[in-house]
């Protein structure tokens, strides 16, 4: 088995999405399905009424932060603990 890395050696963008401590996986991927869930909503909303830009930049971040709470949980899962040390 792999030594797991500390939380200390975690890159900062995992930190940042994790917040410090990821708690749990199941917690991690919730969130996250909820963060998509809200993209489809602005996504449509956008799409219903294209001059509505604020939702064109709701969709862009949303988007951005789902690939980045994906690799954080994916990071986690090869090099980190999800158990509180």
């Amino acid at each position: 088995m792999k030594p797991q890395a500390p939380r200390e050696k975690m890159p900062w963008l995992v930190r940042f999405i994790t917040r410090g401590q990821p708690s749990s996986r199941e917690r991690m991927l919730f969130s996250l399905v909820m963060m998509l869930a809200l993209v489809v909503i602005a996504l449509a909303i956008w799409l219903s009424d294209p001059t509505l830009v604020w939702y064109q930049f709701l969709v862009v971040v949303g988007i951005a932060m789902a690939a980045a709470q994906a690799q954080a949980i994916r990071w986690i899962d090869r090099n980190g603990t999800w158990a509180d040390e």
